[in-house]
């Protein structure tokens, strides 16, 4: 845990100097190891903090460059991960509006690369988790 947040500090400081995508992207996808780990500290606070800093910078990264498919990926990822800690938290609500999100991405990847069975894999997930919502009356 000590080396992933020294490494998402490093990661803020080098974006302050370095306006770089290609930093961005990586300070995205600290947060995104910082909330992994956090999540499994049960740090339910920092892992939220993670999870929607995270969704913050792959959102943006992906408004300035909606070609980017890496981006989208990342930005569908973060929304999953939100959705799943705040229905572990039965935040339903939030859930759904995340898992929404999500399936609105990857539809449109699944879409555009259809040979991509990442993509495909991560759509049924998203999917079957909302039917389940909406099997459970919710």
């Amino acid at each position: 845990m000590f080396f992933y947040r020294k490494f998402n500090l490093l990661q803020i400081e080098l974006q302050k100097y370095y306006n770089n995508i290609d930093f961005k992207n990586d300070l995205g996808l600290s947060y995104q190891f910082l909330g992994d780990i956090s999540l499994d500290l049960a740090d339910w606070e920092t892992t939220l903090n993670s999870y929607l800093e995270m969704n913050t910078i792959f959102k943006e990264l992906y408004q300035n460059d909606r070609k980017n498919v890496k981006f989208r990926d990342h930005l569908a990822i973060s929304c999953l991960k939100l959705a799943d800690f705040y229905l572990m938290c039965s935040a339903v609500d939030e859930a759904k509006t995340y898992y929404f999100e999500c399936q609105k991405h990857y539809s449109e990847l699944v879409q555009n690369f259809p040979a991509y069975a990442k993509f495909q894999f991560n759509l049924q997930a998203v999917e079957t988790r909302l039917q389940e919502l909406s099997a459970s009356g919710f």
